[in-house]
């Protein structure tokens, strides 16, 4: 039997763990929350508004239209891994009215940190993306760009969670019924059986890579399936509580 306070302390972890993920573990060993605060945090604070990205995002008036200003944050959010490449800042210069490639460059770092600010709440609207850009912008222009972010947040959203290092995960998956016809055992002849395929991308080695895509082939009978779908059932209640 666990001591009193030993059995208190798992029951908070396993809670907290359902609160605040399983970023709480980390080398096998428990991270308590408020280090876990500190740390998402501490992130939050490097995509922070600065002065600089007012100066920088305020470049865009010099762009020739608004699909322009779109244009140029397809282009930043295509260079949150390695940034800006030459050809790119050059093209991103043309849309800017002509401006330095210093400029250019760091227009293109201040979209993409605005997105990447967007993009860190689990559910945001666009008065609360329009609070997140860097005080002092022109309004219409502030009023653009909250357009283009809540017009591709959703696609930009799924492209990070699918760039990062994590467990494989499940894309499709396709099943039949068959009734077996032969078998090395009379008992077993004309009893159906459930094939199931999984679709699954292996887990990728490294941020921005995706990982392969592989198949799992599964038979099933019928105890078989019904001990599977009452453990998903399981998971599925327990998600919805936490989603609560």
């Amino acid at each position: 039997t666990l001591p009193q306070n030993r059995a208190q302390d798992l029951l908070r972890r396993g809670r907290d763990r359902r609160i605040f993920g399983e970023e709480l573990t980390q080398s096998g060993s428990y991270l308590c929350k408020e280090k876990w605060i500190a740390k998402k945090t501490g992130e939050m604070a490097a995509f922070e508004p600065k002065e600089a990205d007012r100066e920088a995002l305020s470049l865009l008036l010099s762009a020739p239209n608004k699909p322009a200003v779109n244009d140029l944050f397809e282009m930043a959010f295509s260079t949150r891994f390695d940034g800006p490449s030459a050809p790119l800042i050059e093209a991103a210069a043309e849309l800017l009215g002509g401006a330095t490639a210093a400029q250019t460059k760091a227009a293109l770092n201040s979209i993409k940190r605005t997105i990447l600010r967007c993009a860190y709440p689990a559910s945001i609207d666009p008065p609360g993306v329009f609070k997140l850009l860097p005080e002092g912008l022109d309004e219409k222009l502030g009023k653009l760009v909250t357009q283009i972010i809540c017009h591709h947040l959703p696609a930009w959203k799924e492209a990070l969670v699918a760039s990062q290092v994590s467990g494989p995960r499940l894309l499709d998956m396709d099943w039949r019924v068959d009734i077996k016809t032969s078998s090395d055992s009379l008992a077993r002849m004309a009893v159906p059986t459930c094939l199931l395929q999984l679709q699954v991308q292996e887990m990728p080695t490294r941020v921005g890579e995706m990982g392969g895509v592989d198949t799992i082939s599964l038979e099933l009978n019928k105890e078989s399936l019904a001990a599977m779908l009452e453990g998903l059932d399981k998971i599925r209640a327990q998600l919805s509580d936490v989603a609560q």
